[in-house]
């Protein structure tokens, strides 16, 4: 288990940026089922800004991961986000990742929606350093 610290910021154009500060809290945790394989999951809070002023988003994700070798892994994925005022937004997606060294991870994702509230496709890239 680990807490998660994070923030987002001002960076980007206005589309897809929220032009403000936004931390983040999250508690992960992982459970190795065999050599190769693991159950994991994040429970995350964010305070988001906006035109409108801060609101908070909840989420939870639950995904099962594989190790190929010593570098490449993959996952795949349950998550679930509530935006304050929003539908829930709920989605399925993998990825693959790759161990770049000792202390940092890099992943590429692409996943669809489950419901009308989340977007019916998404790509994503990750970048993950461990102090």
């Amino acid at each position: 288990m680990s807490l998660l610290g994070e923030v987002s910021l001002p960076t980007g154009s206005l589309a897809l940026s929220s032009k403000g500060y936004d931390p983040a809290l999250g508690l992960l945790w992982s459970l190795a089922l065999d050599d190769k394989d693991s159950l994991s999951g994040t429970v995350q809070t964010a305070s988001l800004s906006s035109d409108a002023g801060r609101g908070e988003e909840t989420s939870i994700a639950v995904d099962i991961g594989r190790a190929f070798d010593a570098h490449w892994g993959g996952f795949i994925e349950l998550y679930s986000v509530r935006d304050a005022g929003a539908p829930v937004a709920n989605t399925f997606d993998g990825g693959i990742t790759y161990l770049a060294g000792d202390n940092l991870q890099l992943d590429i994702n692409a996943g669809v929606g489950l419901n009308a509230g989340a977007d019916d496709r998404f790509v994503g890239a990750g970048v993950a350093w461990r102090f």
